[in-house]
């Protein structure tokens, strides 16, 4: 069960844009600082915290999606 979990996972942070996904895997898989992030991405304040927040939407969207793909059926 565990590892169909990280599968699905995975599949959703492998589909974010480039550079969302640096920003998510430094952040939370890295546990880097804010601050360097910023400057190894070269993003301003603003602008990181605005990729990171639309990546975590992203990824909520899509894990919900491939854990219950009837719920997205009945939202159309």
């Amino acid at each position: 069960m565990m590892s169909a979990c990280i599968a699905r996972a995975q599949h959703c942070l492998d589909a974010l844009p480039e550079r969302w996904r640096g920003a998510i895997e430094m952040k939370y898989l890295q546990e880097k600082e804010a601050a360097a992030i910023q400057q190894e991405l070269g993003l301003s304040e603003a602008n990181y915290w605005q990729q990171v927040h639309r990546a975590k939407l992203r990824l909520r969207a899509c894990i919900e999606e491939r854990i219950n793909p009837a719920k997205r059926q009945r939202m159309k």
